[in-house]
């Protein structure tokens, strides 16, 4: 390199220097006088999360959206209240490593997904921004079931411009057009709500082939489909009901307690009280509350603002992305509910709550140990098997639950009994199954597997260790029929204080097969 060349690049950077310098003396000025117009409520959220997208080089454009707006309107509150909440939001962008342009996993196959954590603050824009709060508060001026909300309802149930984990996008003018009509006549948020969801049953359905698509899909894609999962159906509800003002939001269970799965539905606010129902589900009218009837771990209700699922500890730690989800404990408003507290055997604070669900714990809630001691509150207790788990994250994201205390149930009356992974009585005689499930059958002529749940403490651990549980082969068995059932049939397994579980594998556990207790009287499942 010449002379010449090494003048040319110092006169360059002395003038990207000069430029740079007062565009910084400009942005600090902006900086500096958006946060003094900030209410106080949403002042530390504000200064948080422009930090934050400061980082990410997008903290101009929500600086340009809080000036947009004239100082003490309801819509600079709005802003504010947005942007405050943006750091608990965010659009995961799953990739299949061994097909990243396929955006299914392969039919009954279990793979890795490599996950991109998204946040709004780092892609919000001010245009998309404003754009969805001026067409909010739109719907607020027009429609009456909208117009008299409560700010914070209004807030948190209509103004949001996303609903679950999808990409940030525009969606408010698109879905305005199409839902208008559908509205008109109507005087209250209900009937508005069975008329929207009749009209997205029509053009929307369930189909099992997206549990292979775990992404959440922006509105275009859900309505080029016209189909999805249960959370897919329940997000289209909320931007239909969201772009003519109908204050609604998700429900969810993260996984079911005596099944598989997990389920989402929707919950509209009207005379102060929410009405539960599935949307895109109901040809007539909406079935509202039946969900109601079903048994419960954990319920939550998504609210832009809420904390997440399990907060930070005391000292700030956050926990693992499992509980970052932020939704309000509703499981009262479905189920009889218990507290309770725990001692556990654990080299982390961070105790999960799980159920057995696709022949694995998963975690339902979560709080945090102090001095070997953790409490969970408001836990559906419908004669429930829990277990007090850690959680071990791998380097993709993904982790595996591990017991610290043995198995319990949770009864209705508030009591806990523990299950004994380490059975010191001798067998006490056979157990015989009809089923995977309570009240369900066998096929016959198929070799089955017996597992019991064990884990018990060896010479070489402390008093108070607790060794890792697991599931055990303890016998197999071929299905025969005696003209009127199927069973199986393992001698000398019975114990009494044992949990155990049937699969048709010798090597792994069979997903929709129930845990269960055997008992002179019979088997109880759970």
């Amino acid at each position: 390199m010449n002379k010449l060349n090494f003048v040319l690049i110092g006169l360059t950077l002395i003038a990207l220097l000069v430029n740079v310098a007062p565009n910084a003396k400009i942005y600090a000025d902006d900086y500096s006088r958006v946060l003094g117009t900030i209410p106080r409520e949403y002042r530390d959220g504000v200064e948080k999360v422009l930090n934050l997208a400061s980082s990410e080089w997008n903290d101009g454009g929500l600086i340009d959206a809080l000036q947009y707006y004239p100082e003490g309107s309801a819509k600079h509150r709005a802003a504010c209240f947005l942007i405050a909440n943006m750091d608990k939001h965010v659009y995961v962008d799953y990739v299949n490593p061994d097909d990243p342009l396929n955006p299914f996993s392969p039919e009954d196959t279990d793979i890795d997904w490599l996950r991109e954590y998204i946040y709004d603050y780092s892609v919000m824009s001010s245009d998309l921004l404003i754009e969805n709060i001026e067409w909010a508060f739109k719907v607020r001026d027009e429609f009456p079931w909208c117009r008299n909300l409560p700010e914070d309802v209004f807030f948190e149930y209509v103004l949001p411009y996303r609903s679950t984990e999808e990409p940030v996008h525009s969606w408010r003018p698109l879905m305005y057009e199409t839902y208008k009509p559908l509205a008109e006549g109507f005087t209250n948020a209900l009937e508005v709500a069975e008329a929207v969801n009749k009209y997205n049953t029509s053009i929307f359905h369930f189909s099992d082939t997206y549990y292979r698509h775990p992404e959440d899909r922006d509105i275009p894609t859900l309505l080029s489909c016209g189909m999805g999962r249960c959370e897919d159906m329940s997000n289209l509800s909320n931007y239909s009901l969201w772009s003519i003002g109908v204050p609604t939001t998700s429900d969810f269970t993260p996984y079911w307690p005596k099944g598989d799965n997990n389920h989402a539905w929707n919950a509209v606010y009207y005379n102060g009280q929410w009405h539960t129902f599935m949307g895109c589900e109901a040809a007539t009218a909406p079935v509202y509350n039946g969900i109601k009837s079903s048994t419960f771990a954990k319920v939550y209700r998504k609210s832009f603002s809420a904390d997440p699922i399990m907060p930070p500890s005391p000292d700030g730690t956050e926990p693992p992305r499992l509980m970052r989800t932020p939704a309000v404990d509703v499981t009262s408003e479905y189920t009889t509910v218990s507290d309770f507290e725990l001692d556990v055997v654990s080299p982390t604070p961070a105790i999960y709550l799980c159920v057995h669900n696709f022949a694995a714990w998963q975690g339902v809630g979560g709080a945090w140990a102090n001095d070997g001691r953790v409490r969970f509150t408001d836990v559906g207790n419908d004669e429930i098997l829990y277990s007090a788990t850690q959680y071990v994250e791998d380097e993709t994201g993904w982790g595996d639950h591990y017991p610290v205390a043995p198995p319990f149930v949770l009864h209705r009356d508030g009591s806990i009994e523990f299950i004994n992974p380490c059975p010191v009585t001798e067998s006490v005689g056979d157990i015989t199954v009809t089923g995977w499930i309570p009240g369900g059958t066998l096929d016959e002529g198929i070799e089955v597997t017996l597992y019991r749940y064990v884990g018990c403490q060896g010479e070489d651990q402390e008093e108070d260790a607790i060794s890792p549980m697991e599931w055990k082969p303890v016998g197999t068995a071929t299905t025969v029929s005696d003209g009127v059932t199927v069973s199986a049939t393992f001698p000398t397994t019975a114990l009494e204080e044992a949990l155990y579980l049937l699969s048709d594998n010798p090597e792994e556990l069979r997903d929709n097969s129930r845990p269960f207790i055997w008992k002179e009287s019979g088997i109880t499942y759970y």
